[in-house]
């Protein structure tokens, strides 16, 4: 790349931050990146305590909320329904585990996460796969907005 496709990258990407109001510091964007994570350790807590409903709190509870896997999820209560009928028991849901987790934060209000779960449960062994998250910053602070969840040798409809 050269300096001049550099500077105009850079010049662009400043632009937009700062007519989105979110120039932020290095600083703003290490507490971002950090509330990221706190929130994927709850989740992972919640989970391999068998309890659900405490996984789902890192999702925002709004119909914004969109969840893909074998299918498009749009809003809070569909997600969330999914879960449910998907792993019905303690026994479905196993224990879960991140792995290889980058985040990225964009503003201090947003961030990027991608990563791998991997997933070993009583009734079907062993799985795993990648995931893309879309976080924002609510009220209860970061939540995710937007997944993307992809099981490994699994086509996606």
């Amino acid at each position: 790349m050269s300096t001049l496709e550099r500077w105009g990258t850079g010049l662009v990407l400043g632009m937009v931050l700062l007519l989105s109001g979110c120039a932020t510091t290095r600083e703003d964007l290490d507490g971002v990146e950090r509330e990221c994570r706190e929130v994927l350790s709850a989740q992972v807590k919640a989970w391999n305590a068998g309890d659900i409903e405490s996984f789902l709190e890192g999702y925002v509870q709004t119909k914004e909320l969109t969840f893909v896997s074998k299918k498009v999820n749009r809003g809070y209560a569909q997600a969330a329904q999914a879960f449910r009928d998907g792993y019905p028991d303690r026994g479905t849901m196993g224990r879960l585990r991140f792995e290889d987790l980058t985040v990225r934060a964009l503003t201090n209000n947003d961030a990027i996460v991608t990563g791998a779960y991997r997933l070993a449960d009583t009734t079907r062994g062993e799985s795993g796969g990648r995931f893309t998250l879309l976080m924002r910053r609510e009220a209860e602070g970061m939540r995710i907005l937007y997944d993307h969840t992809s099981r490994e040798g699994e086509e996606e409809e």
